[in-house]
């Protein structure tokens, strides 16, 4: 931690993880980085297991990463159940954050 890195992504004893979990820091506490993307990132992001800056951070923090379109999700949030249905079939998705 002298290093200026969050606890959570220190490599630990279980001893050590103990202690750390009685003193309640929060660069302990679990992360998600949301990434807000253009419509072609998000597909590309989707399907792709490495190669964005964003995964990399995120697994040296063994933290989360939510890719979003805020665009897509705002017209979704527009939409009528069936209309936002057959958006999401055509985008390849199953859910929406909306």
């Amino acid at each position: 931690m002298d290093q200026g890195k969050s606890a959570r992504s220190i490599s630990c004893t279980e001893e050590e993880a103990e202690l750390l979990a009685s003193v309640s820091l929060l660069t302990n506490k679990p992360v998600i980085y949301a990434a807000n993307m253009s419509e072609t990132t998000l597909k590309t992001a989707l399907k792709a297991t490495k190669g964005f800056q964003v995964r990399a951070i995120a697994q040296e923090e063994h933290a989360g990463v939510l890719p979003i379109c805020a665009e897509i999700e705002a017209e979704i949030s527009n939409m009528e159940a069936d209309e936002k249905e057959l958006f999401l079939s055509d985008m390849g998705l199953t859910e929406s954050g909306a």
